[in-house]
């Protein structure tokens, strides 16, 4: 029997999508796991309320996910792979370091408004409990994040 590959939570997707229907519900799954975190916040939110409000029975959620590190892990490696895609373009322009503080400066651009953009992303990209090298402030005024280099790599 084939083993489903780990995510970067450690956690697995259950079920591969093969079909273009299963792929449609677990985007449903996620979009609705997002939007509800983005409302009601990580904890408050239940495997049994996402697959109601996706259009489905629980068992479809639990078909794809074991539970719901499984959801976040997927959703927040999604944002990373769209970001990573991103920034790769933007940086395929650097020739110099004029061209990079310029770079620099459309990553982060690009970055704050997809997080300003969709709040929910954020909550679903860290920890659902910062640790001592991971302070998050969500304040509307500013988005911060500041980590040690040895840890980095490792919690955030």
């Amino acid at each position: 029997m084939k083993q489903p590959k780990p995510t970067a939570a450690g956690s697995q997707l259950r079920r591969r999508p093969k079909q273009e229907r299963s792929r449609e519900r677990i985007d449903a799954i996620l979009a609705t796991a997002k939007r509800l975190i983005g409302e009601k916040g990580i904890d408050a939110v239940t495997m049994k309320e996402v697959g109601a409000l996706a259009g489905g029975p629980i068992a479809t959620v639990y078909h794809y996910f074991p539970n719901k590190s499984a959801i976040l892990a997927t959703l927040y490696e999604r944002f990373s792979e769209v970001t990573r895609t991103r920034q790769r373009d933007i940086a395929a322009g650097i020739d110099g370091l004029e061209s990079m503080i310029a770079a620099s400066d459309r990553m982060l651009d690009d970055y704050y408004e997809r997080v300003a953009g969709d709040p929910a992303i954020l909550i679903c990209s860290m920890p659902s409990r910062p640790t001592r090298h991971c302070r998050i402030s969500t304040s509307p005024k500013h988005i911060t994040r500041r980590t040690s280099s040895a840890t980095r790599s490792s919690i955030c």
